[in-house]
């Protein structure tokens, strides 16, 4: 039901749009989406590093988290409150 981001971040799983590897994609389309996401101040960094290896977004905000893509998807598959 819910996916711990990090740093007390929780979100609904049912409100996760996508969750995108940033570590082994190197696309303009995410770096545009992430330009923008900030400029409307939709975007919330999880860890203050700056090799950010993971992209969530929902239907309310954008996290950049320093957690693999691979990690959160074993996290939200296996949660034990589902």
């Amino acid at each position: 039901m819910y996916l711990h981001l990090g740093n007390e971040i929780i979100v609904r799983k049912s409100e996760i749009i996508a969750i995108i590897d940033l570590a082994n994609t190197k696309s303009d389309a995410n770096k545009d989406f992430i330009k923008i996401a900030d400029i409307e101040d939709k975007i919330e960094k999880v860890s203050n590093k700056e090799n950010m290896k993971s992209l969530v977004i929902t239907d309310k905000k954008t996290y950049l988290l320093n957690i693999s893509s691979t990690t959160l998807w074993k996290r939200a598959n296996n949660s034990k409150f589902d």
